[in-house]
């Protein structure tokens, strides 16, 4: 008796799996299925805090900025400190060969200050010498941003130690401590430029963090100083700058509102119709680089003249985008082109930070030189 409940005791054991083996992975499909569910809700829930935690792994510092010792100094009395001077062979000289002109004299300057390309998390501040943040702004911003106005200007670019991009997601700690520090580079190469220029009208202009110390710069800077009557016009672009803020910060420097108006600034947050970050700053400016008005006028893509590319491939396309400012955003509509396939958009769908400069290149191209032209004439007795 005893063999056979042991056989049988076996024969269960054996068996019954095999047997229940569908309802098994049945019964395990349900609770995948059901842990997927719950995954998808706590991710859409806590999608910012799960984004913020990705970032701050791949990209933050591992110390705060009060233990970070900050790369040496920049001269600016050294070439070697400029991304751009005009003695000097660099790609800000980069012209799309469909607006080529005749060469002419430039009467004013542009102190141009590029984007962020430092993402590393060795320390809170770029030193200069860093190859790969030099590369892209070499290879990259001078022919895709700084280039836009070298029909106009002589074109003035510092390297400046500036702040790695997790600073922005810390602004309140170590992440302004390392903005606090680019900009005291920014403005010892602003020194540097005006020595350069002499008495020269300028323009100024910047993309993102740059766009960002140009913004701290003109209230620091220009704002109430004799520099004002000398800045024809300043283009702080793929920033967002609350117009109550700014306008009781610097009252002499207003938004542009024309094509032709000086001593004024213009900006926009390029956006698509789909992107996620859309009304991060209610109220925002935004001048159309279209039509070069700070209305909500829709102007449709036949009436872009150029949209840049630079990367694998270079090329100018016509009639790419249309433009409209919208919510605070300059809402762009869908390409009519492929000059942008394969762009990775690291800020997330239809989110085109990056191409601010880049669809309406010939566009501002065309604005700086005509704003020159109208401080010219302004400005002859």
């Amino acid at each position: 008796m005893r063999k056979t409940l042991i056989a049988a005791s076996v024969y269960e054991t054996k068996i019954k799996p095999t047997v229940s083996i569908g309802n098994i992975m049945k019964k395990w499909g349900i609770r995948l299925a059901a842990a997927l569910v719950v995954l998808a809700i706590l991710g859409f829930v806590f999608k910012g805090k799960i984004v913020f935690a990705l970032i701050k792994s791949n990209i933050a510092p591992t110390q705060n900025f009060s233990s970070f010792t900050p790369p040496s100094a920049p001269d600016y009395a050294l070439g070697s400190t400029w991304a751009a001077l005009p003695q000097t062979q660099d790609r800000s000289g980069f012209t799309p060969e469909e607006l080529s002109t005749n060469a002419q004299a430039r009467d004013a300057a542009v102190f141009f200050i590029h984007p962020t390309t430092y993402y590393s998390k060795a320390g809170w501040n770029a030193p200069l010498g860093d190859a790969e943040a030099r590369t892209v702004i070499d290879d990259l911003v001078m022919p895709g941003q700084a280039s836009a106005f070298n029909l106009c200007c002589d074109i003035y670019a510092p390297y400046y130690r500036q702040a790695t991009l997790w600073s922005y997601w810390v602004r309140e700690t170590s992440g302004q401590d390392a903005l606090d520090l680019a900009y005291g580079d920014v403005e010892q190469a602003f020194d540097a430029f005006l020595m350069r220029i002499g008495s020269r009208p300028f323009v100024l202009a910047g993309h993102s963090q740059g766009g960002h110390h140009l913004e701290t710069l003109l209230i620091k800077r220009i704002s109430g100083t004799d520099l004002r009557t000398r800045m024809i016009a300043a283009y702080p672009i793929g920033i967002a700058i609350n117009p109550t803020t700014f306008a009781e910060r610097a009252p002499d420097i207003p938004v542009c509102t024309t094509a032709t108006q000086t001593g004024c600034f213009v900006t926009w947050n390029s956006r698509g119709a789909k992107s996620d970050i859309w009304d991060d700053m209610p109220g925002a400016v935004c001048v159309n680089p279209l039509s070069w008005t700070a209305d909500k006028s829709a102007v449709n893509a036949k009436q872009n003249p150029g949209s840049l590319a630079v990367g694998e491939q270079t090329r100018l396309d016509t009639g790419v985008t249309g433009a409209q400012c919208l919510d605070d955003r300059l809402l762009v509509g869908d390409f009519q082109t492929d000059i942008y396939e394969g762009l990775k958009l690291s800020w997330g769908r239809d989110n085109y930070h990056v191409l601010d400069y880049g669809l309406f290149y010939a566009s501002i191209r065309q604005n700086a030189m005509t704003r020159v032209q109208a401080y010219k004439a302004n400005s002859t007795p």
